[in-house]
This record gives structure tokens, C-alpha cells and sequence, in this order.
């Protein structure tokens, strides 16, 4: 088994937030609906928690970190990913630690079934800074249609 963490922006107005915590929960289900990965989800393991409790953010950053170092093989981002400067820093530490993040399902599965991830990475660049992202190209993929009533290039519009 394979464990990925799902990396996407959180923060916005408490409705923006819900709807954040929605993508992220629907990207979990999807990628354990796939088998062959177990799922950490940031978003899921403190929602809210900056109305329901007095733990600053940082403190929740570092955790993160350290099970991004210490249990997880590699990352999902969310097609908002660019939007957030703490996915930004979530995919480039998870650079540093020379594990995959991915763009899409398809490659990850190729990744989970004995894949070299690094074949299929590709640099993204968001305001003047490189990010690895495995399965990206400048080429358009079609959307990976899982059989689960979504596609990951449509958890946007939902």
C-alpha cells in the first residue's frame, strides 16, 4: 500500500473553507475507492479547527510536515493547489524530500503498480518558482473517469 496525502487550499470565508474541505474529502474517497493507497488528509484532520480551537496554525503546519517526512510516499494536489501559498510550501518541501507529487490519477496509479514516478515529472512554475509535479506536461490529458460519478478535473465544478 502506498500512502498519499492530499494537498489542496483550504483557507477562503468559512463557506470557501467548506467547499475546500468538500474537494479534499471527494479526492480522498476517490483515490481509496482505487485500492492499493491509504489516505492523509490535512484538510479532514483539522477542519474548522480555526473556529473550534485555540491551536495556532503553525502548529498544524508542522504536523503536517512531519507526517508528510515520516508516513507518506507521496502527494495528490488539487486543481486549486496554485492558489494556496500552503500547498505551495506543502509540494515544495515534499520536493525536498524527493517524493512525488501528482497531477493526475492515472500516473499515480502507474506509480502505485511499480512505476518509476520520476520518469513522468515535469516543472510547473507559479510566480517565479519551480514546483515538481509528477505527471505534469504542457500537453492537455484527458480527464482519468474512475467509475465513482467524477472525474478529478471536474472537482472544481461541482
Amino acid at each position: 500500500m502506498k500512502v498519499v496525502a492530499v494537498i489542496g487550499k483550504y483557507f477562503g470565508t468559512y463557506p470557501e473553507i467548506d467547499k475546500h474541505i468538500f474537494l479534499a474529502r471527494q479526492l480522498a474517497r476517490m483515490v481509496w475507492d482505487m485500492g492499493g493507497f491509504g489516505v492523509f488528509t490535512p484538510h479532514l484532520n483539522t477542519a474548522h479547527f480555526e473556529a473550534l480551537t485555540k491551536v495556532n496554525e503553525p502548529t498544524y503546519q508542522e504536523f503536517d510536515r512531519l507526517v508528510l517526512e515520516r508516513l507518506v510516499d507521496g502527494a495528490i494536489v488539487l486543481p486549486n493547489w496554485r492558489a494556496s501559498s500552503g500547498s505551495r510550501k506543502e509540494i515544495a518541501y515534499m520536493n525536498l524530500l524527493n517524493k512525488p507529487v501528482f497531477d493526475d490519477l492515472a500516473t499515480m496509479v502507474m506509480w502505485r503498480d511499480g512505476a518509476d514516478a520520476h520518469l513522468f515529472r515535469g516543472v510547473q512554475n507559479v510566480d517565479g518558482v519551480k514546483y515538481w509535479i509528477t505527471g505534469s506536461s504542457g500537453v492537455q490529458k484527458p480527464p482519468l473517469s474512475l467509475g465513482v460519478g467524477t472525474d478529478i478535473d471536474k472537482l472544481l465544478n461541482y
